[in-house]
């Protein structure tokens, strides 16, 4: 859904702010492919903060990049620069 909204940019920044706060302070581990889709909607919108990003790569890190596809990991390179709060 969050994709969806990124995508298409009909969710508003304060949409964008809560959900950001749910994701970084989530007790529930998210899953990396999810983490991934969260990347690509907030790089669309350009919304995301310093803390969003860095909790995103450190979960990311923290499981292993190889188990991840080279794929993933340029996609996820691609919207990590396409972000101005990086």
């Amino acid at each position: 859904m969050l994709y969806a909204f990124g995508v298409t940019g009909n969710g508003s920044k304060e949409f964008f702010y809560q959900l950001e706060e749910t994701v970084v302070d989530s007790p529930i581990p998210i899953e990396t492919p999810f983490l991934e889709k969260i990347l690509a909607a907030y790089a669309q919108v350009d919304l995301g903060t310093p803390p969003l990003y860095s909790t995103i790569v450190e979960k990311v890190l923290g499981r292993g990049l190889d188990k991840m596809s080279v794929e993933s990991i340029v996609e996820m390179a691609k919207n990590l620069k396409r972000s101005t709060n990086v």
